[in-house]
């Protein structure tokens, strides 16, 4: 964890660096995904490449420091909706951290529990999948880290970005620093919207989406949803 944060948020701004001035306008709006809210930041001016890259190694680290010593992480769920897999788990502790659409979503919660709420899905119809992650990010395991962060954030000077950006705690859009700052730090404790998200950046009419950093799977959630409107 944290390695990857890091990594995840140099390889999405390099990316980034590497192609803007290449594009025929400046970007409508911007979304990132967890860790790649502080990619999204960066590239809309809200702080530098180098604050964000920054800010990825301290979210780590206190992501590390919220669960140390404990064994959690989060399972991916596809086929049934959020409440019908919190009826089949119910009493594990399950949290949504991540919801994708009415069917997909990622919970958080302990290793054990996560394994027994596997076979409980399983035997309702739904496709399971462990995820190589070590903290149950995105869930209230994370309210230490969240409040650290939202420290971490009040010390640093935003700027108003250049376009609205989807926020992952709230799924919608906001230009606004104070809005900005909060919702940075609130999203490690709480579900990413990203469903809302990607109606938000939709409702923009935008006229194609780039995926700026490594891997496609933001694009093909987008395409399976949103045919119309390329992303790539």
């Amino acid at each position: 964890n944290a390695f990857a944060q890091v990594l995840i948020t140099g390889t999405s701004l390099a990316a980034w660096a590497a192609i803007k001035d290449k594009l025929p306008q400046a970007p409508a709006v911007v979304a990132g995904y967890s860790v790649g809210e502080l990619s999204a930041f960066a590239c809309a001016g809200v702080f530098s490449t180098d604050q964000a890259i920054a800010l990825a190694a301290q979210r780590a680290a206190l992501m590390d420091q919220a669960v140390s010593g404990l064994h959690t992480g989060l399972l991916a769920v596809s086929g049934i909706s959020e409440g019908r897999v919190l009826a089949a788990s119910a009493g594990l502790g399950l949290e949504c951290a991540i919801l994708v659409n009415p069917s997909q979503a990622v919970f958080a919660g302990t290793d054990e529990a996560l394994s027994q709420a596997t076979l409980a899905l399983v035997a309702v119809g739904a496709v399971c999948k462990r995820l190589d992650v070590r903290v149950a990010s995105h869930s209230s395991w994370m309210a230490q880290a969240a409040h650290a962060f939202s420290d971490v954030l009040c010390a640093l000077p935003f700027a108003a970005p250049s376009c609205p950006i989807a926020t992952n705690a709230h799924g919608v859009l906001s230009r606004q620093p104070a809005v900005l700052r909060q919702a940075l730090s609130q999203q490690l404790a709480s579900t990413v919207q990203w469903s809302s998200c990607m109606e938000a950046l939709a409702e923009r009419q935008v006229s194609c989406v780039l995926e700026i950093g490594a891997g496609s799977a933001l694009a093909r959630m987008w395409n399976e949803r949103y045919p119309d409107i390329p992303a790539r």
